[in-house]
């Protein structure tokens, strides 16, 4: 649900700045980054291609706030899972993937509207998650044990966990590459030994 503080809030408002969006996303240790960067649009007004969106986790309060920076003003907080940890944008940014550390799911927020339009279930402990180059999938990593790790692979547009990938444990970081053949995974330590 999507909370407005003052006129900043609007849906409308929030669905024009969203419809013109590209992405520039950052993870960091205290929380998620997300920064909506404009693309020129014929029939935008200068002024409006100047905006840009920053989403920020608040993992204590379970929920995410977009930021326009203009203004420094809040567009809206999001109410999504427990401890929200990271957050990504799909490439045509229509929707945000909140992965949520605390309840070991993604909150799949539709970015017109401001509001979750799913809820995913995904492996223990999840924090890194990123989108593919083509934004077909999304790639979420998580606590398997103590020396493992794994990287749920997501299906955005039927929004499932088409399957799961074994790698080191704690998975921190994903990166793929731009022709989305290969996704690397940042570990602390090496998987374990068959």
């Amino acid at each position: 649900m999507a909370v407005p503080h003052g006129r900043a809030g609007s849906p409308g408002r929030l669905r024009r700045l969203r419809h013109r969006a590209a992405v520039v996303s950052a993870a960091g240790a205290l929380g998620a980054l997300t920064v909506l960067v404009p693309v020129s649009s014929a029939h935008a007004a200068p002024e409006a291609t100047a905006h840009r969106l920053v989403y920020i986790a608040n993992s204590r309060a379970n929920s995410v706030t977009a930021y326009d920076p203009s203004t420094a003003s809040p567009v809206a907080t999001i109410l999504v899972g427990a401890y929200p940890q990271a957050v990504a944008v799909s490439p045509d940014g229509s929707q945000a993937y909140v992965v949520n550390n605390g309840s070991s799911t993604v909150s799949v927020i539709d970015t017109a509207s401001g509001t979750v339009a799913s809820t995913i279930a995904v492996g223990r402990l999840p924090g890194p998650v990123t989108f593919s180059p083509d934004g077909t999938r999304a790639y979420v990593g998580h606590y398997v044990s103590a020396r493992m790790g794994g990287v749920d692979v997501i299906d955005t547009a039927t929004r499932t966990v088409t399957t799961t990938v074994t790698v080191g444990s704690q998975p921190f970081g994903i990166a793929v590459t731009p022709d989305g053949a290969h996704a690397y995974v940042a570990n602390l330590t090496a998987p374990a030994a068959p």
